[in-house]
C-alpha cells in the first residue's frame, strides 16, 4: 500500500510538472504504451533494404494522383520580387521560438546550436530565405522529408500498422513560418466558418460546444430530433491533388508571388525513412500534403473549404465533418438525409 501511495504522488507531481510525460506513465501502467520492437514484414530483411521496402510502403498511396500540372492552371500573372524580405532580427526570432525537443533532419544543426548562435545564424539564413522568396523556388533539399515509421496499435502486425511521422529542415521551417503569415492573413476570413481544426483561436471545445448548441436548441422543441452523419475521409492527407490546391488559392485571389512560391514548394517533393542506422533511397512523392510543414494543412483546408457547403448544418475539424438535420417526429420524413 506504502509504495502504491508513493507511486501515486510521483505520478499526480508529474501531471503538475510535465503533462507529456505524464501521459507517458499512464498508459504504460494501462498497458497501452505502443511498442518500438522490430518491425512486422521487415525483420528478415538487411537493415537498408527494410529501410527501402518501408518507404515504397508509405509512398505508394502518395504517387497515386498525378504532379502538380502548371499548365492547366487559371491564368495568373506571376509578379517577382513583390513579397516582403524579412530581416536578421525575425529570424533571430524565429531561431530563438524553435522547441529545444524538436526532432532534426540529419542535415540540420543541433537545435542548441541554433539558438546558442541565433545572432551568427541569423544573417545566412535571411540571405537564404530571402532568396527563395525572391525567385520563388525552394532548395531541393527543403522538399525532402524525413520519415520514421511509429506504430499505430500497440501490437502491430503488418507495415499497415504503421503511420510515416516526417520531419522537414528547420530553414525550410523558417521560410514557411513567414509565408504561413502572409497567406493565412489573406486566406483565413476566407474560410468556411465551420471550420474549427487548423484555425487560430479554435479546437475541438468550439466544434463541440456549436454542435451541442445546435443539438439542444432543436430537441427543445420536443416534437423535433435531430439526426447526424459523421463523415471521415479515407487517406485524405495523403490524396491531396496539388493541382486542385493552386487552383483554388488562384480562384481566392491569392497574391500571385505567394502563388508561384507554394507552386513551388508543392512540386518535385520526396521523402526517405530512416529505419536504425540506415537510410533508404529517395522516392518521388507526387500528391499529399506535405508532412511535417507549416503549409501542409492550410493546404489541405483550402482544398476542401468548400466541400459541404451547401448543407447549413455542418461542423467541420480538419478532414472530420458532422453533418445534422432535423426531424418532424409528427411527420418524419427521412428522404433528405
Amino acid at each position: 500500500m506504502c509504495d502504491t501511495g508513493n507511486q501515486g504522488s510521483k505520478i499526480h507531481k508529474l501531471k503538475q510538472e510535465n503533462i507529456s510525460r505524464w501521459y507517458s506513465k499512464i498508459r504504460d501502467l494501462c498497458g497501452l504504451s505502443k511498442t518500438t520492437g522490430p518491425i512486422p514484414g521487415v525483420t528478415h530483411l538487411p537493415v537498408p533494404e527494410a529501410a527501402e521496402v518501408i518507404n515504397t510502403h508509405f509512398a505508394d498511396i502518395c504517387q497515386s494522383l498525378p504532379s502538380l500540372d502548371l499548365t492547366s492552371l487559371p491564368a495568373y500573372q506571376h509578379t517577382p520580387a513583390l513579397l516582403p524580405l524579412v530581416d536578421e532580427q525575425e529570424v533571430a526570432t524565429a531561431l530563438l521560438k524553435l522547441k529545444s525537443r524538436r526532432p532534426i533532419t540529419p542535415a540540420d544543426l543541433p537545435i542548441k546550436l541554433y539558438q546558442e548562435f541565433f545572432t551568427e545564424l541569423a544573417t545566412p539564413l535571411c540571405f537564404i530565405i530571402n532568396a527563395s522568396l525572391q525567385q520563388s523556388q525552394c532548395p531541393a533539399a527543403w522538399k525532402t522529408a524525413y520519415v520514421t515509421p511509429v506504430p499505430k496499435t500497440s501490437l502491430p502486425q503488418s507495415l499497415s500498422d504503421y503511420r510515416p511521422i516526417a520531419i522537414t529542415p528547420i530553414p525550410s521551417l523558417l521560410c514557411e513560418g513567414f509565408i504561413f503569415r502572409w497567406a493565412y492573413t489573406h486566406l483565413g476570413p476566407l474560410m468556411d466558418q465551420q471550420q474549427f481544426g487548423n484555425i487560430k483561436s479554435s479546437s475541438t471545445t468550439h466544434c463541440l460546444v456549436d454542435l451541442l448548441d445546435y443539438i439542444y436548441r432543436n430537441l427543445e422543441k420536443r416534437k423535433t430530433s435531430v439526426a447526424l452523419t459523421f463523415v471521415d475521409l479515407r487517406k485524405a492527407f495523403d490524396l491531396v491533388h496539388h493541382t486542385t490546391v493552386i487552383t483554388k488559392v488562384i480562384k481566392l485571389h491569392l497574391h500571385p508571388s505567394l502563388v508561384s512560391w507554394l507552386s513551388n514548394f508543392l512540386s518535385h517533393r520526396s521523402q526517405v525513412v530512416r529505419h536504425h542506422e540506415a537510410t533508404s533511397p529517395p522516392q518521388h512523392l507526387t500528391c499529399r500534403s506535405p508532412q511535417g510543414t507549416r503549409m501542409g494543412p492550410l493546404c489541405f483546408l483550402m482544398l476542401e473549404n468548400d466541400a459541404m457547403t451547401d448543407t447549413s448544418a455542418r461542423w467541420k475539424y480538419v478532414d472530420d465533418t458532422t453533418l445534422a438535420t432535423t426531424i418532424n417526429n409528427d411527420n418524419p420524413d427521412y428522404s433528405h438525409l
